[in-house]
C-alpha cells in the first residue's frame, strides 16, 4: 500500500489482519523494491506509450490491448524460462491439477 489517506491505510491494515495476510513496505522513491511492477511499466512506457500517438480514445484501447495481447501470450519472458506468460500460467495450472490426482 502506498502513503495515501489515513482511512484508506486504517482499511487495508483491517483487512489484511482479518485475512490472515500481511503488508510490505515501500519507502516512497524506491520502485527498486517492486521490480516486477516496474519493469512492466518501463517496457509500456518504452515500447508503446513513447512509439505512440493516440489520436482518439478508441484507437488507444485498441492499441494498447494489442499490445497486451501480445505481451501476454506471445512474447517469452526470460523470468518465465523464455515462456509467454499465457503459457506458463497454463502450465502452472495443469502441474497444479496434476499434483491433486
Amino acid at each position: 500500500m502506498d502513503n495515501g489517506p489515513e482511512l484508506t491505510a486504517h482499511a487495508l491494515r483491517d483487512w489484511c489482519r482479518f485475512a490472515g495476510t500481511g503488508t510490505s513496505h515501500i519507502d516512497p522513491g524506491a520502485p527498486w523494491e517492486n521490480p516486477f511492477v516496474e519493469s512492466f511499466g518501463s517496457r509500456l512506457r518504452d515500447e508503446l506509450l513513447a512509439v505512440e500517438q493516440f489520436d482518439t480514445r478508441l484507437e488507444a484501447q485498441v492499441v494498447i490491448e494489442d499490445w497486451r495481447i501480445e505481451y501476454n501470450t506471445r512474447r517469452p519472458h526470460s523470468s518465465l524460462g523464455w515462456l509467454a506468460p499465457a503459457t506458463y500460467a497454463g502450465r502452472w495450472e495443469a502441474d497444479q491439477l496434476a499434483g491433486l490426482s
